[in-house]
């Protein structure tokens, strides 16, 4: 078991993280933040990358409402994660 206590652990944490991920679910990111170089990890691991967007004024969702300008699918309601992952017809 690997256990990550250190921040600087982290850079290593997240590759591990995008690397096992066929889908990577971002909910909330500031502009600057440990999800968001998950999920840059996860595009360059050719991962699909999926984004709750928010309130243009709320901090913690520009990260998110960032990775959908840049391509992230939108999750806008339960259906668009089902569809995501196969579960739907």
């Amino acid at each position: 078991m690997i256990v990550f206590k250190q921040s600087e652990d982290f850079p290593e944490r997240n590759r591990i993280i995008a690397g096992l991920a066929e889908t990577l679910l971002v909910v909330e990111a500031k502009k600057r933040s440990g999800s968001l170089i998950t999920a840059n990890i996860a595009l360059e691991e050719n991962r699909n990358v999926c984004a709750i967007p928010g309130r243009i004024d709320a901090p913690l969702s520009l990260g998110c409402n960032q990775l959908i300008a840049a391509g992230a699918k939108p999750i806008t309601e339960a259906k668009d994660l089902l569809d995501e992952f196969l579960l739907t017809n």
